[in-house]
């Protein structure tokens, strides 16, 4: 058992998204070889225990409310009951199959939100938490901070257990090991604080308390008689009950066996962090941050070399701008439904965590004030939200007319504002707004030398405008649909990116250098110019990032 523990700890390692989305609900198969995991992102993998290797991946509608997931009494199938429907799938091949019957399972198979499915259990049904006692036969419910056990059949009550010396609000979750002998509660306390109470499963007593290091705890699942799972955002833990010490404590760095950095660089499987590339940012040094879709990973960073260093918490579900902050010790990213989220760069720590509106409209593209005491955020609702880091709050909203997909600063009070209907200046502590140009406004990005600024200005329709200190258009490029452009900090090259091509241009005289076309089936999202290291890096939806040397030329 302690082989099977260690491989599914293994399993666990190499599922990143446990490390950053909820687990709803774990099945393992009868001959203990496989193991389907359902996250809260509507995805669903099957695990080989023994290697931890992915055998097969589904994607759900967005939305659907978990019943059951459990696999067929022969392990060749793996069944998934839902509001929406039931869908099955062969665990050899992944092709859909007819569900099974989720009334050929006994109740011991029902978990404990689940076990109210069964018409013959009526007296369970308003219940918070419901579990099958496979030791005694019995049904332990669970509403506030009480449980009542009930007979196998759930119509007559057999005791209840009031904890009167402890302050608990609610019981959230009840976990039973198979021989009874630990009776596992996710509870809250009067003092909102969230804990893990483990009862001996004889006298009722309580043996132990555990506090989750994230805080908060989503699920409870015994791995055996003895190892407890925490479901937990992030990290996750596993605990030895018999000896009350934690067994797995996973992170997210370093090189330790708990590590999924090791785990990923270490592992003979490829791996793709995000599906689709929405958000890239380059160092000085040539790390680079990355957001965007990905069914697990969503924002990592990756070392020059290009290899995983670091995960940072998945809190959203889609990623569109990552940047870090001046020196780079801070990397900020923005998210569907108008949220930021700045994280220490080396340790992941989350510095700041807010809301800054809400669904529908999505944060778009996110900077750094030159002093990195402030970023902007711009979003396609149409909003300028200025946060103030240290003090970690929202210090202005500017409402626009419409939606903003670029900024860039001027001074520590001035942004220029790209929106669909034109590029306007803002002074946010004057609460001053200009317009500039009256053309859809895409990329921006500025440059001072010599006490002078130069802008550079993407649009849909008319190609690149540059602008000099006064606001005037001085030179006009030819490149249609630019998403991202940049400056080198040299002042040398000026780096364009539309979803088909990337073009440098020279600065002497505006023309270009050299034109990369992007002739794969695939949009390039994301780009950053490091020019330092004189590379160009580009972000494409199929999850990949190239690399170009400022000729254009692709480099390994």
């Amino acid at each position: 058992m302690r082989t099977l523990l260690w491989t599914l700890i293994q399993l666990l390692l190499f599922s990143s998204s446990l490390m950053a989305l909820v687990v709803e609900d774990i099945a393992i198969s009868h001959d203990k070889q496989k193991a389907a995991f359902i996250f809260n992102d509507d995805t669903v993998n099957i695990y080989e225990l023994k290697d931890g290797s992915i055998l097969a991946h589904h994607s759900l509608p967005e939305g659907m409310i978990l019943n059951k997931i459990f696999f067929s009494t022969d392990d060749k199938k793996i069944n998934l009951y839902t509001d929406e429907g039931a869908f099955a799938w062969n665990t050899d091949d992944g092709k859909r199959v007819e569900p099974t019957s989720i009334e050929v399972l006994h109740q011991e198979w029902m978990n404990q939100k689940h076990l109210s499915s069964f018409q013959n259990i009526k007296r369970v049904m308003s219940y918070d938490s419901v579990v099958y006692n496979n030791k005694e036969h019995t049904i332990w419910t669970a509403k506030n901070e009480t449980i009542w056990i009930w007979d196998k059949e759930g119509k007559d009550e057999i005791a209840s257990i009031v904890f009167k010396d402890l302050a608990i609000d609610k019981i959230y979750y009840i976990a039973i090991s198979e021989n009874g002998n630990y009776i596992a509660l996710d509870v809250k306390m009067k003092n909102e604080e969230n804990r893990v109470i483990i009862l001996d499963g004889t006298s009722y007593k309580i043996i132990q308390s555990i506090k989750a290091q994230s805080g908060f705890v989503y699920g409870l699942d015994f791995i055996d008689n003895t190892h407890l799972l925490l479901h937990s955002q992030y990290p996750i833990e596993v605990w030895d009950l018999s000896t009350k010490k934690r067994t797995l404590n996973l992170t997210s760095s370093g090189d330790d066996k708990n590590s999924l950095i090791s785990i990923y660089q270490k592992s003979i499987k490829p791996y793709k962090p995000i599906k689709s590339v929405f958000g890239l940012d380059v160092d000085e040094d040539g790390n680079i941050a990355l957001t965007g879709i990905g069914d697990t990973l969503r924002s990592v960073l990756l070392n020059k070399q290009g290899k995983l260093t670091q995960i940072y918490q998945n809190i959203y579900s889609r990623g569109f701008d990552a940047r870090f902050s001046p020196d780079g010790s801070q990397v900020a990213f923005v998210y569907k439904g108008e949220h930021l989220v700045i994280y220490e760069t080396k340790s992941a720590k989350i510095l700041l965590n807010m809301n800054l509106g809400g669904v529908p409209a999505s944060s778009r593209i996110v900077k750094f004030s030159q002093d990195g005491r402030h970023v902007a955020v711009g979003s396609d609702g149409g909003t300028v939200s200025i946060v103030d880091i240290s003090q970690k709050k929202l210090s202005k909203v500017v409402k626009l007319s419409s939606g903003v997909f670029s900024l860039s600063w001027i001074n520590h009070s001035e942004v220029l504002v790209g929106t669909k209907t034109g590029l306007l200046l803002i002074d946010w502590q004057k609460d001053i707004q200009r317009s500039i140009l009256t053309e859809n406004t895409t990329a921006l990005d500025t440059h001072i030398e010599n006490n002078k600024l130069s802008i550079a200005v993407g649009t849909e329709e008319y190609g690149i405008y540059i602008l000099n200190q006064d606001y005037k258009v001085v030179h006009t490029l030819l490149h249609k649909g630019v998403g991202r452009i940049s400056y080198g900090e040299d002042g040398k090259y000026i780096v364009s990116a539309s979803n088909e091509s990337v073009i440098v241009w020279d600065r002497k005289d505006y023309k270009k250098q050299c034109t990369f076309i992007n002739d794969e089936d695939v949009s390039i999202w994301a780009m950053a110019y490091n020019s330092r290291k004189h590379l160009i890096y580009i972000g494409d939806d199929n999850g990949e990032v190239k690399l170009l040397d400022e000729a254009c030329q692709k480099r390994n």
